[in-house]
Order: structure tokens, then C-alpha cells, then sequence
């Protein structure tokens, strides 16, 4: 009898956390953030403003020779296993001349708020000033974030639909709230 009772209970432990500190880890966010050349980004967490220029607490590596591999075509995005969806599909129509696009993703923390900034400098070319918002991730949630230029210099956050529906409208993000700058401490 004493065999019956022990897979019962190997079931019941099995699905229990091997330590007390895995149940309170919520699982992480994720974000896809869309680049290209003279595109300039910004993701900062734990905040709800953005420094006027890139520094630190900044996610993105702006500076890791991507917008330069921009500008000649080799450029390479970077996932951490985010689900395909209609913009990476259809990455390649919003490439031009001198600026191939691309994509980087990054984690989040569930429940801490973050700040994604945007800005277009090219030259002789179209310019955008200064475009940021800030939203709190939800616990297994994957977002996108981009510059759309084509759309009047539009900042674009959306939620992606769980699973694998690629083809699926992405839903608004509910807490999205416009983002200032960051007052500088007094001195």
C-alpha cells in the first residue's frame, strides 16, 4: 500500500518550488525595441521620465556600432526568444537607403515602471523631436516599441497578444502615460 501513497505524493512535491523565494519571482516582461540609423532610442527602467540624453540606467546599446551596420545594410537584431509578430514580419518595408532596420529585445521587471524615448535626427533628411512614454509591465507580458516616422513622427507601445497569433491586432497598453524629462537636480 505504501507504494501507492509515494507517486501521489512525488506528484503533489513535484509541483511545488524547489525554494520559498522562486514563488514570489514573478516571470519577467519582455520588450522588442525597433532601431535603425539616425533613430535615437531610449529604454530606461524604474522610471517615469526620461534624461534628455542618452546616459546611464539607458538599455538599449546605441553605441555598440548598430547604427553604423545600419547605414551599410548589416545590421543583425538581437531576441531573447520573444514570439514573431506582424512587424517583424514585415521589418524590411520599414528600411530606406542608408538605414536597414533592425530590433533588440530586453527584459523587464513586472510591476516597475519604465520609459521608452524616441527621437529621428537625420541629416538632410526628416527630423522628429522628442517622443516618450511610460508604462508599468505586466508579468509575462511582451511589448513592442518604435518610432513610426512614416505616421507623422508617432511613438508606438503596444502589448502583443499571448501565444503565437502573429497575425493579431496588439492591444493598447492600458497604463501608457506621456513621458516628461527629467528635472535635474538643484545644485
Amino acid at each position: 500500500m505504501k507504494t501507492l501513497y509515494l507517486p501521489a505524493l512525488l506528484l503533489v512535491l513535484n509541483g511545488l518550488p524547489a525554494r520559498a523565494d522562486e514563488a514570489a519571482e514573478p516571470a519577467p516582461a519582455r520588450i522588442r525595441v525597433f532601431m535603425q540609423n539616425s533613430v535615437i532610442v531610449g529604454l530606461y527602467p524604474n522610471r517615469s521620465c526620461y534624461p534628455p540624453k542618452l546616459r546611464s540606467g539607458n538599455l538599449v546599446r546605441a553605441g555598440a556600432g548598430n547604427p553604423f551596420r545600419s547605414l551599410f545594410g548589416s545590421v543583425s537584431n538581437k531576441s531573447i526568444g520573444m514570439p514573431e509578430s506582424l512587424n517583424t514580419r514585415q521589418l524590411s518595408q520599414r528600411s530606406r537607403l542608408g538605414s536597414t532596420a533592425y530590433y533588440q529585445e530586453f527584459p523587464l521587471m513586472p510591476g516597475q515602471a519604465v520609459t521608452f524615448s524616441a527621437s529621428l535626427n537625420a541629416v538632410n533628411g526628416p527630423h522628429c523631436d522628442t517622443q516618450a512614454a511610460s508604462f508599468t509591465p505586466q508579468a509575462g507580458a511582451d511589448y513592442e516599441a518604435m518610432l513610426n516616422v512614416a505616421d507623422r513622427c508617432r511613438l508606438n507601445l503596444v502589448q502583443l497578444p499571448s501565444g503565437s497569433a502573429v497575425d493579431a491586432e496588439p492591444a493598447a497598453i492600458p497604463d501608457l502615460q506621456p513621458a516628461l524629462p527629467c528635472q535635474a537636480p538643484p545644485r
